[in-house]
């Protein structure tokens, strides 16, 4: 049976961070990929939920977080972390995070070691120097959300028509983090772009549960 997950906003310095959680336990802070949301976490809180208390947020300007008019960076993201814990009461944890995610636990167990008991990384970026990283990073910027859908514009003008129209679909499929406040136009295509970039990711992910099925 799936557990029940509770939702909610914090109030942050940047604004209503959203967040998702589930289980009891020892908490364990979630950190999702970049240009995604605490959504793709959804089966991992599942998973985590079953002997812990997994708590994953929506960085700002993602997914149901407020949208801001300033580029965070990997430590406003740990901030906003720190934050949320703040709100709902909590004071240690374990950081988890994926790709971006990994880096804001790096943030969190380097700035805040009174709050942050272990991390755990997967799929962790790997840097030679500081000009490296710092290059890396303001790429970011590049692909911020334009406006209220939190898809990033710039992906979105990269989708294939073919593949818009495999991925566009109702809004309202479990897997897409909701529909927002935005022109039709924009909702259309902040929908076609969420559902194309999990379509994306899921393929491999697919195919490694069928390959598992036949072991």
């Amino acid at each position: 049976m799936a557990l029940a997950v509770e939702r909610g906003l914090a109030r942050t310095f940047a604004g209503h961070i959203h967040w998702r959680a589930c289980g009891q336990g020892p908490v364990v802070m979630v950190s999702h990929i970049n240009q995604q949301s605490s959504a793709v976490m959804a089966e991992l809180l599942q998973a985590l939920g079953a002997h812990s208390a997994p708590v994953a947020i929506d960085y700002p300007s993602h997914g149901h977080s407020d949208h801001i008019d300033w580029q965070p960076g990997i430590e406003d993201y740990a901030r906003a972390v720190i934050e949320t814990m703040d709100a709902l009461g909590i004071e240690r944890a374990a950081a988890l995070g994926e790709a971006v995610g990994a880096a804001v636990s790096i943030a969190l167990g380097g700035r805040w070691p009174k709050r942050i008991d272990k991390v755990v990384l997967v799929n962790t970026p790997y840097f030679i120097d500081a000009a490296t990283a710092k290059s890396d990073i303001a790429d970011i910027a590049k692909v911020r959300p334009s406006d209220e859908s939190g898809f990033p514009r710039a992906a979105l003008d990269r989708v294939p028509a073919q593949e818009r129209s495999r991925a566009c679909a109702d809004a309202a499929d479990p897997i897409v983090d909701g529909p927002h406040q935005t022109p039709r136009s924009s909702r259309s295509a902040a929908t076609a772009g969420r559902r194309w970039a999990r379509w994306r990711s899921s393929t491999p992910w697919a195919a490694w549960r069928r390959s598992n099925a036949r072991c």
